[in-house]
C-alpha cells in the first residue's frame, strides 16, 4: 500500500509542477516545490495540495528569475542551432555543441530545483 501511495503522491506532485510550468516564469519554484513535496511524503511530513502551494511561495523570491534566464538561455542556444545549421560552414559541429550545452542547462536547472527550498 505504501508504494501505491508514493505512486499517487508522485502524480500529484507531477500534475501541479505541470500546471505552474505552464506560465513560464514558475518553471524553477514548481519543480523545487514538487521536489520537497515528494520529499515531505517520503519522510512522513504534510503533504497536501495546499503546503505544496506553500512550498511554492517559499521559492518564488529568487526562483522567477531564474525561470526567465533559463528559458532565456534555451531559446538563445535554439536559435544559434538553427542559423548555424543552415547558413555556416562546419555549423552541424557547431550545432552539437549547442546542443550539448542545452542539456547541460537543462541538468543544472533539475539540479537547482532539486536541491532549491
Amino acid at each position: 500500500m505504501r508504494r501505491f501511495a508514493l505512486f499517487g503522491e508522485c502524480l500529484l506532485a507531477g500534475l501541479l509542477v505541470l500546471l505552474l510550468a505552464l506560465p513560464v516564469v514558475t518553471l524553477l519554484p514548481g519543480l523545487a516545490a514538487g521536489c520537497a513535496h515528494i520529499k515531505a511524503h517520503v519522510d512522513g511530513e504534510t503533504t497536501t495540495v495546499r503546503s505544496y502551494f506553500d512550498r511554492v511561495r517559499a521559492a518564488w523570491p529568487g526562483g522567477w528569475v531564474a525561470s526567465v534566464g533559463v528559458v532565456v538561455g534555451f531559446a538563445v542556444l535554439a536559435v544559434d542551432v538553427l542559423v548555424l545549421r543552415t547558413r555556416v560552414a562546419g555549423g552541424g559541429f557547431v550545432a552539437v555543441v549547442c546542443g550539448v550545452a542545452a542539456v547541460g542547462l537543462a541538468v543544472v536547472f533539475l539540479g537547482a530545483a532539486g536541491v532549491g527550498r
